[in-house]
């Protein structure tokens, strides 16, 4: 995977805040720009990441200060160990001052990703055929694209457990990619029940001209995966 931002773009040396300001901003223009263009994937798992890291090193904080304190004496009156910190490092102080503006700056670009994506959603419709089937979590998707030409068939099988798996584990098996007419569908449907009934199908109608793999597919997986939770 490559990143529009560095994953060490805070703690690697040297410490040149103005350099890491720059740094951050670059790569928040770069990932804005791929949101603009629905490559929303590849950003959405760079900013999950990226976040991550921020929220470790700004909730650590207090494991931190608590590393430079400094034994001072015993109280005598309440026979307990009394301490003292050291003046804070101004590099540290920066550190955390570029910590904070990192997670404000990811957090909001995340929000505007959020909202591209359900603008995405409403011109993808996903609809199971012929009928909802409960249980099953593996089957097909039947993909047709804004031109209607083209039918790309897929194949996916649920990876596991709800509560051990997200969405972003389904994988979607192209198989076949072909001319597009709705008895083809059909066709295929009625073959694959005459060998098994273990499969659900799903139909997906794209109004709009988006990328594929960073945009349709996602969100597919994204539809399916909260389809099969919901009525499994």
């Amino acid at each position: 995977m490559i990143m529009a931002l560095d994953k060490n773009w805070l703690t690697s040396i040297p410490f040149d805040y103005e350099l890491k300001y720059y740094r951050l901003m670059a790569g928040i223009q770069l990932m804005q720009s791929s949101i603009n263009s629905y490559d929303l994937f590849a950003v959405l798992e760079e900013i999950e990441i990226h976040l991550h890291e921020l929220y470790v090193i700004k909730h650590n904080r207090d494991i931190v200060d608590e590393r430079l304190k400094v034994l001072k004496g015993i109280d005598i009156d309440t026979m307990s160990l009394s301490y003292e910190y050291q003046k804070n490092d101004p590099t540290v102080e920066e550190l955390y001052e570029l910590c904070d503006k990192g997670i404000n700056e990811l957090e909001d670009l995340y929000k505007k990703l959020r909202e591209r994506w359900r603008k995405a959603e409403k011109n993808i419709s996903v609809t199971e055929i012929p009928e909802r089937r409960f249980l099953h979590k593996k089957g097909f998707v039947f993909l047709v694209l804004e031109d209607e030409t083209i039918l790309k068939t897929f194949s996916f099988d649920f990876p596991g457990e709800f509560s051990k798996t997200t969405w972003k584990e389904i994988e979607l098996k192209s198989e076949a990619n072909t001319e597009y007419m709705i008895r083809k569908i059909s066709s295929f449907i009625s073959t694959i029940e005459g060998r098994s009934e273990d499969y659900r199908f799903f139909r997906v109608d794209v109004k709009k001209k988006y990328p594929l793999e960073e945009c349709i597919i996602p969100i597919v997986k994204h539809s399916i995966f909260n389809t099969i939770k919901k009525y499994s």
